[in-house]
């Protein structure tokens, strides 16, 4: 069993910089250069494809791997930024750029991850956000915090303008640490 995990571990460090798309999942080229660059720029491996799961009636978007890996779902769906659903290769990019993203800067910068947490946690309503996230996906306090976190990012992040200005000025270690990614 712990060759298995080790083989596991070893095959997630060769892919990573990678991109892998799902057989039978057609993409653009610009969208496969696209998720190329983050993979390379992350110093990750991205699966684009497959059909997400349901759990507690929620329907995930994709995920991350303690290896550095990140799978997003062909048939994801997100609100953009107008409040319009975004679907595909555009809610793939979105998941990315904010959601995943934010848990690859929990694994790679800690201490700016606690405080981007923290700020994204009170902007988000604090403790009634918490227990509703600990109640709709069945986690802990601390998975249900990263989760909001890492949804705050996606809707957030690096689409209002107004919560961009505020990290780069008034959170200049979040924003380096952000940029480092």
């Amino acid at each position: 069993m712990l060759l298995l995990i080790y083989d596991a571990g070893v095959e997630a460090r060769a892919n990573l910089g990678k991109v892998t798309i799902a057989e039978g999942v057609t993409v653009s080229d610009e969208f496969r250069a696209t998720l190329a660059r983050v993979a390379k720029d992350l110093h990750t491996h991205i699966t684009y494809g497959g059909t997400a799961p349901t759990r507690n009636g929620v329907t995930e978007r994709g995920y991350s791997t303690k290896y550095g890996e990140l799978h997003i779902y062909a048939d994801a769906k997100v609100k953009g930024a107008n409040g319009t659903t975004l679907y595909g290769e555009r809610a793939a990019a979105v998941i990315i750029a904010g959601h995943e993203m934010t848990h690859r800067l929990q694994q790679l910068a800690t201490s700016e991850y606690a405080a981007f947490r923290d700020y994204a946690v009170a902007k988000s309503g604090g403790d009634e956000t918490v227990a509703k996230y600990m109640r709709k996906y069945d986690l802990d306090e601390t998975d249900a915090k990263d989760e909001i976190a890492a949804d705050f990012a996606m809707a957030k992040l690096f689409f209002d303008e107004k919560t961009i200005r505020e990290i780069t000025k008034k959170r200049s270690k979040l924003a380096q640490a952000i940029r480092n990614i």
